[in-house]
């Protein structure tokens, strides 16, 4: 009997784990793919339109970056706050730093999007 409980908190800290590390990968893609491909529209932006005078068109690829990076980041947040409760209590102040570190994106995102909502 007591093997089994063993195997199966050796099962759980794995998940934990595994939920943590999908956690840091998506947020390493929050932060990553919205400025790669920003980078690669603003590019092929400029060589179209050399001498564009609207920042238009600028304004919107930015604004989709961050709300892309925003929807990664919810996830990411997610994972990490499934992995935060099946911790066992008392825990760690620099887990609870780190799913507010993760969360920033998304409250940026929010934030901008309200103000868009709100503004106009």
């Amino acid at each position: 009997m007591s093997k089994q409980i063993k195997t199966n908190s050796r099962h759980d800290t794995a998940i934990k784990e595994n939920l943590r590390v999908a956690s840091f990968m998506t947020f390493a893609l929050a932060l990553l793919a919205p400025v790669g491909w920003a980078w690669a529209q603003l590019s092929s932006f400029k060589e179209q339109h050399p001498d564009f005078s609207c920042g238009l068109p600028v304004l919107a690829i930015y604004a989709f970056a961050v709300c892309g990076a925003g929807v990664l980041s919810l996830v990411a947040t997610s994972l990490n706050v499934v992995a935060f409760r099946r911790l066992s209590r008392p825990r760690s102040f620099g887990r609870k730093v780190e799913i507010v570190a993760i969360s920033m994106p998304a409250i940026i995102a929010t934030v901008m999007i309200l103000g868009v909502w709100y503004a106009g």
